[in-house]
């Protein structure tokens, strides 16, 4: 007597015809066309926690009001200038009820204050390399007290011009952080160097690495003279004493030093210098 069909052990060739899928995808296993393994989990960069009203600056006379507000983030696009496009959610300030451009404009007055690990992972690859690398530079120039490489200094958000020269370099703490501030000009093509082009920055770093501040005010050096030599204008600017620029440098630099960013931790105290002659 032969065996029911429900006790009969089916082979493969049986299953095949039952079921042709399960043969299929077994197939194609075997041969590595599926993984099996799980799919990569999408970034996830959380959301900018600091409100507007965490961070404050004293503006002194050079403006009547400050207004921040927190925008939302803009996607990084890989294959769209400039490099390392795209920013996360961050605040941006306005003075005197200015109007400003949707894209940030350096020539424009304006503080933006970036949650700086947010900043690198909206980057990858080649990209996020170079953020570590020039994040570092200037973390290094900071530590050196403005003493250093200044040819190609870290200023967020990108853009795409170049950076034409770096003048009055200086170090300058603010509360908490550090960071430096310079003269300097952005540009995609030779023209002559007036006062129309320059602008002051302040780059920094709070010490915990949380933040990053970014001010930026357009300057007017006293009688610069046109020139399509870049060196010979840096030069001129940098034998400028700050009462030499409008605004001055010094209002500036007192704007600067007075941010406050709520949750940086404190900058730590320099090591007192030893004036015993070693005795």
């Amino acid at each position: 007597m032969h065996p029911r069909t429900a006790d009969r052990p089916e082979d493969e060739r049986t299953m095949s015809r039952r079921q042709p899928g399960i043969a299929v995808l077994a197939h194609l296993i075997a041969a590595g066309a599926l993984s099996c393994a799980p799919a990569t989990p999408k970034r996830v960069i959380p959301p900018m926690t600091l409100q507007p009203d965490g961070v404050t600056i004293e503006t002194g006379s050079l403006a009547h009001g400050v207004a921040g507000t927190k925008r939302p983030a803009e996607r990084h696009e890989p294959n769209r200038p400039p490099f390392m496009n795209g920013v996360p959610e961050h605040l941006r300030y306005a003075f005197d009820g200015e109007t400003l451009d949707p894209v940030v404009r350096y020539r424009q007055k304006q503080l933006l204050v970036y949650p700086l690990e947010s900043y690198r992972q909206i980057h990858e690859g080649d990209e996020r390399a170079q953020f570590d690398r020039q994040v570092s530079a200037l973390r290094t120039l900071i530590d050196r007290r403005g003493e250093g490489k200044t040819d190609n200094l870290l200023v967020l958000p990108p853009t795409a011009a170049g950076q034409v020269f770096a003048a009055q370099v200086r170090h300058l703490e603010f509360k908490p952080g550090a960071g430096i501030r310079y003269v300097t000009r952005y540009s995609v093509t030779n023209t002559p160097t007036t006062s129309d082009e320059i602008f002051y920055t302040f780059q920094g770093i709070t010490p915990d690495g949380l933040y990053y501040v970014s001010l930026f005010w357009p300057v007017a050096a006293k009688d610069l003279p046109p020139s399509n030599d870049f060196v010979e204008s840096r030069r001129y600017l940098d034998g400028l004493q700050p009462p030499d620029f409008t605004p001055s440098l010094d209002d500036l630099d007192a704007m600067a030093r007075s941010i406050t960013v709520q949750g940086g931790a404190p900058a730590k105290p320099a090591a007192a210098k030893d004036t015993t002659g070693g005795q």
